[in-house]
């Protein structure tokens, strides 16, 4: 899942979170159309899920880049 969002961010030089909220709301309407149910953790999820994962990626990066000096 997660290889195929960057392969999609280097296609399309697009953020993270963007992909994956492209995604993961993708997912969701499927989901949703077929019947399953949507609460607030869902969209909560989706809301943050991307924002999280890189902050934390770049806050990796700072770390890797000043241990490696």
């Amino acid at each position: 899942y997660d290889g195929l969002i960057y392969g999609i961010m280097n296609k399309t030089n697009r953020s993270y979170h963007t992909i994956r909220w492209i995604a993961d709301l993708t997912y969701l309407v499927t989901g949703y159309l077929l019947g399953g149910p949507v609460g607030i953790g869902t969209v909560l999820s989706i809301l943050l899920a991307g924002i999280l994962i890189e902050q934390f990626m770049k806050l990796l990066q700072k770390i890797f880049k000043t241990e490696s000096m």
